[in-house]
């Protein structure tokens, strides 16, 4: 989490080039960073990591669209609706899913504009329609996020978060405070799904740390941390391997290629021919 006072590229540049250090052992091809629109803080993200795939949230593309078309253009809101629905629709723009389907339904929105609102056109032609491309089509199709992808568990917990601060500024000390009473809540109400109870329920990937909770209440202290340390440490030992154009990524097949019924390691083994004795 990065706290911070203002919204500068400067400032968001110190917190990016930190983490990269941080991962100077790590291939930073492989990430995936996602955010807003907001311009300073995808400038940082762009010069501190070229290498990595950004990804924008389509929930804020499609709320500054609808701004732009409620008071920039001047739209009646059943235009826009119907605008919002042939980009971020179930069969919109933005679910594409080959470029020739991206092209065609990309050229019906500009012909649409161009007829009746010709601003809109300039806006989508010259701004939108490269952040679709680039940051939600090309991403989603290389199998790198899922479709719709929004940032909103961060936005939630930090509207959470102004709620805790009554939305009034706080002394470091008292922010800090507040904070740490959040996390330790947290905490509490994941050692809680542990057992079944609480808010939360675990994943489909970690039911198998389920415990009865007379079972976990019979604990020691010293087991009971333990046991919800490997609950925290646990990570999916699934293996991802990617196409020889870098553009999908799947799930590794557990054969590995091996064909059905093969016992044999997959390249040659040395075989040995029995030979046949002549017959005199």
């Amino acid at each position: 989490m990065f706290l911070h006072d203002c919204s500068h590229f400067d400032t968001y540049s110190i917190f990016f080039s930190h983490l990269k250090t941080k991962l100077a052992d790590v291939d930073t091809s492989e990430l995936v960073i996602g955010s807003d629109q907001e311009g300073s803080l995808v400038k940082a993200i762009v010069k501190s990591f070229p290498e990595a795939t950004h990804v924008l949230c389509t929930r804020h593309l499609k709320l500054n669209l609808s701004e732009k078309m409620k008071n920039g253009v001047g739209m009646h809101r059943k235009d826009r609706l119907d605008i919002e629905q042939r980009i971020f629709g179930r069969n919109g723009i933005s679910n594409a899913d080959d470029s020739a389907v991206f092209e065609e339904k990309c050229e019906e929105v500009e012909e649409f504009c161009k007829e009746k609102f010709p601003s809109l056109k300039g806006y989508f032609s010259t701004v939108l329609k490269p952040v679709l491309k680039g940051k939600i089509y090309e991403p989603q199709n290389a199998g790198r996020i899922e479709r719709e992808w929004t940032n909103n568990n961060s936005e939630s917990y930090n509207h959470v978060l102004k709620i805790a601060v009554d939305w009034k500024p706080q002394s470091l000390v008292d922010f800090v405070i507040k904070m740490t009473d959040m996390v330790e809540a947290n905490y509490k109400d994941l050692r809680r799904a542990v057992i079944g109870r609480g808010p939360y329920t675990l994943a489909s990937t970690h039911e198998h740390f389920k415990i009865d909770r007379h079972v976990w209440a019979n604990k020691t202290l010293m087991e009971r941390y333990k046991y919800f340390a490997r609950f925290r440490r646990y990570r999916m030992k699934t293996k991802l391997v990617k196409s020889t154009d870098g553009r999908r990524v799947v799930n590794e097949a557990r054969s590995k290629g091996k064909k059905k019924g093969q016992r044999k390691r997959k390249l040659a083994d040395r075989t040995t021919t029995i030979k046949r004795q002549r017959v005199q």
